[in-house]
């Protein structure tokens, strides 16, 4: 079952056939989209101690070469050095993000129908999924008009689970397409989510995210979301801020 459709998306629940479009997306999201946290980290690193430092080296090997000819070999390996660690510094970077997508590949967005706790809505239809509990999976698909296929551009999970022996809302992959923008697919989802908790009498969601998410902060902050928890730790080579938002229902 779907929503009417609103600007050419139409949200609904997730399905079985929808398995692969939702990790594209989810790689396109988060790693090699526009927008996507591994490019704003990237984007941020010009400007860090490292990158700041291999500059340095740079600027040096080439006055070293340029004003003492005796010393040119030695301004040329430097140069050399310091080329080669910018790269690899940025090469890891990007590595780091790389193996988090791929490891939320291999966990619950290997198998979202049970993760999620979705099931075939009739025994002989195993194509329709609908929650049998609190948690959820929903996708927004862009539909055409001049023949295309429709396509996945958002989508989102709610995973309810037990901690410290109480049961807990967490809003997770929550992913809207870098082509698909200012379509209103983020509020489709997070008032499917917030009205499927609400019916299972859930008094709050959560969700994490990092300091490289900047639109997805200033949008979980429009729909009320509050900061209530702030983490730091590294991922490969660089320092995440894990921000945990919780919003009150």
């Amino acid at each position: 079952m779907s929503l009417p459709s609103k600007n050419g998306v139409r949200i609904r629940k997730f399905r079985a056939s929808d398995l692969n479009g939702v990790r594209e997306l989810f790689m396109l999201g988060m790693a090699r989209g526009p927008g996507s946290p591994r490019r704003v980290a990237l984007k941020e690193s010009l400007l860090d101690w490292a990158s700041c430092l291999a500059y340095l080296l740079v600027f040096s090997s080439v006055v070293l070469a340029a004003q003492y000819p005796q010393w040119r070999t030695i301004g040329y390996s430097l140069l050399i050095g310091a080329t080669t660690l910018f790269f690899t510094y940025r090469w890891m970077i990007s590595e780091s993000f790389i193996a988090y997508c791929n490891n939320s590949l291999k966990t619950d967005l290997a198998d979202i129908a049970n993760f999620y706790h979705m099931k075939p809505m009739d025994s002989d239809d195993k194509e329709e999924l609908s929650p049998v509990g609190p948690s959820g999976f929903w996708v927004v698909e862009r539909e055409y008009t001049d023949g295309r296929e429709s396509e996945i551009v958002g989508c989102v999970g709610l995973d309810c689970h037990l901690k410290d022996g109480n049961l807990r809302a967490e809003l997770r992959r929550m992913v809207v397409s870098p082509h698909h923008r200012r379509l209103g697919i983020a509020a489709l989802l997070i008032q499917q989510l917030v009205a499927h908790a609400r019916q299972h009498r859930m008094t709050a969601v959560y969700l994490g995210t990092t300091q490289y998410q900047h639109a997805a902060i200033r949008m979980y902050q429009k729909f009320g979301w509050v900061e209530s928890r702030r983490d730091f730790y590294r991922e490969g080579t660089i320092k995440v801020t894990l921000l945990e938002y919780r919003l009150d229902l």
